[in-house]
């Protein structure tokens, strides 16, 4: 069963329409009715763990959140939409790769298999391939033509952009971008704040919209501000800065490089430097170290081989209350409590 490929089918739109599709593809592998409860469906043992949920944000505009690691590679795949035309929007992330390499994609068919974000209109087809073993998270806003170009006439100055116009006039398009740490960060609070029960969907509607305008102002903000980024790159080894970000985090429990010493290693002045650094990967050198210490943090708690105290001093903290202050701030979860959602998943 390993060996083989589990391929899963859906169609956006109307959230009981994907959740029964997604229920019938679970169903020969449950030991019992897989039904879903308050929009949510749990993987059967015998495919892995974790769940996927749909949720109807406004008339016109759905989610769709998969927290999920299979046993086996599995494909979740859209097919072209020809009746009623759907615009894609989110994000995915959890191969642990440390640069981001474009998707294949051709004009008819989107191959979403990197962290990244993405948008893209359902006259292609798209598939996102997991990889077994993986905890993977995906967040995908689903919206109608209608509500799309109501969105779009709110806007006093529509821009001339090329994906823009291939909007209005109907045509095929496709985006795909490296996935800032920071939306990842941003994304990893939105799904550790969901919970279940009657109440959800009135408690949590607010942040899963916020989620969703969040990553299409990201996506605004890579395309719109693009020649600013380019002038930050001009006559720039990119090489080097990546070489000396990753020399950057190399060791938490040391005293890290100051930002004078990194922009010395790329032969940069110190300005330059930043925002060449802030370009790539979506915040200053402090924030994406900070950003990195954590999600170490994480890793170090999810393992659960060291206590706590001991954690802290790994990831360059003087004493557990600041670290524990840190985490609390970076994803909205004590470091304990954490460590028991952690066990939960894993019994």
């Amino acid at each position: 069963m390993k060996d083989k490929l589990f391929t899963i089918s859906f169609s956006p739109g109307p959230v009981k329409r994907l959740l029964a599709q997604l229920a019938a593809a679970f169903e020969p592998y449950g030991k019992s009715t897989v039904k879903a409860e308050h929009n949510r469906i749990y993987l059967p043992r015998a495919l892995g763990n974790g769940f996927i949920e749909c949720r109807e944000l406004f008339n016109g505009l759905f989610c769709l959140l998969c927290d999920v690691t299979w046993q086996q590679q599995t494909l979740l795949v859209c097919p072209v939409q020809k009746k009623e035309h759907y615009y894609m929007s989110g994000c995915r992330y959890g191969f642990q790769q440390p640069y981001f390499t474009d998707a294949n994609h051709t004009d008819q068919d989107l191959s979403i298999y990197s962290d990244c974000l993405f948008v893209y209109s359902t006259q292609l087809s798209s598939s996102f391939l997991f990889p077994a073993g993986q905890r993977q998270r995906i967040y995908v806003m689903m919206m109608t033509r209608s509500f799309a170009m109501e969105e779009l006439r709110l806007v006093t100055d529509t821009p001339r952009h090329g994906l823009i116009q291939d909007f209005i006039q109907q045509r095929p398009f496709s985006s795909i971008i490296p996935l800032p740490l920071s939306v990842q960060h941003r994304m990893d609070q939105t799904f550790e704040q969901l919970s279940e029960g009657p109440n959800a969907t009135f408690i949590h509607r607010p942040a899963l919209i916020s989620a969703a305008y969040n990553l299409l102002h990201q996506w605004y903000l890579h395309f719109f501000t693009m020649e600013e980024q380019q002038e930050a790159y001009y006559d720039t080894n990119l090489q080097d800065v990546i070489r000396v970000k990753d020399l950057y985090v190399s060791d938490f429990g040391s005293p890290p490089l100051t930002v004078e010493e990194l922009a010395r290693m790329c032969n940069m002045s110190v300005t330059k430097f930043k925002s060449v650094f802030k370009s790539m990967f979506g915040m200053s050198c402090y924030q994406y170290y900070q950003a990195q210490r954590m999600e170490y943090a994480k890793q170090l708690l999810g393992r659960q081989q060291h206590p706590i105290k001991e954690i802290s001093y790994m990831t360059g903290f003087q004493n557990t209350a600041n670290f524990t202050r840190s985490f609390k701030k970076a994803f909205d979860i004590l470091p304990r409590d954490f460590q028991k959602v952690v066990r939960n998943m894993e019994q």
